[in-house]
């Protein structure tokens, strides 16, 4: 017997990113980004390019920490925003937030452009630190540099991966 009616679940890293009709393969990422991948993709690539970066790579992580939700904050509370920034780090590479509180630098995170400035910042210097490459560069930027050069590894490296090979593969096909 069939079933009069199917829903599709999309499910990343236990999170519900979509619930409804079934969709097909290529149409993934309209679900689970729609339109904000289209708002925000612009400010993505004007911050790679100003920081001399792939955008392929931010586009990866903006989609694996948020699913181009500027909104979004981890169930820890710790990753902010579309790059899934955290508070720590922002205060390492924004040394004028220092003095805020926490809710304050919390809220300049949630602003898209603090956000992806960020990001853009930490990956540049990834970058010079010679691990702009995938993967080292999503183990990096998940873990952190230091952590990552003593050899702890992002258990999410594959998302990163699986984003950056759609982007990158949309840019050259």
């Amino acid at each position: 017997m069939k079933p009069e009616h199917v829903l599709a679940l999309v499910v990343v890293g236990g999170v519900i990113l979509y619930y409804g009709e079934p969709i097909v393969e290529n149409e993934v990422r309209k679900a689970v980004g729609g339109d904000r991948e289209q708002t925000y993709d612009g400010l993505v690539y004007a911050v790679a390019v100003n920081y001399g970066i792939d955008p392929d790579v931010l586009r990866a992580i903006v989609r694996t920490e948020s699913s181009w939700r500027p909104d979004a904050v981890s169930l820890d509370g710790l990753d902010i925003g579309l790059a899934g920034i955290r508070i720590y780090t922002a205060r390492l590479f924004r040394p004028e937030w220092k003095g805020l509180s926490d809710a304050q630098v919390k809220e300049l995170l949630l602003d898209p452009q603090n956000n992806l400035d960020l990001a853009g910042r930490v990956l540049a210097e990834l970058t010079a630190h010679g691990l702009g490459a995938s993967p080292a560069v999503f183990h990096a930027y998940n873990v952190g540099e230091t952590k990552y050069r003593k050899g702890t590894r992002s258990p999410f490296v594959n998302r990163y991966i699986v984003a950056y090979n759609d982007y990158s593969e949309a840019s050259n096909g």
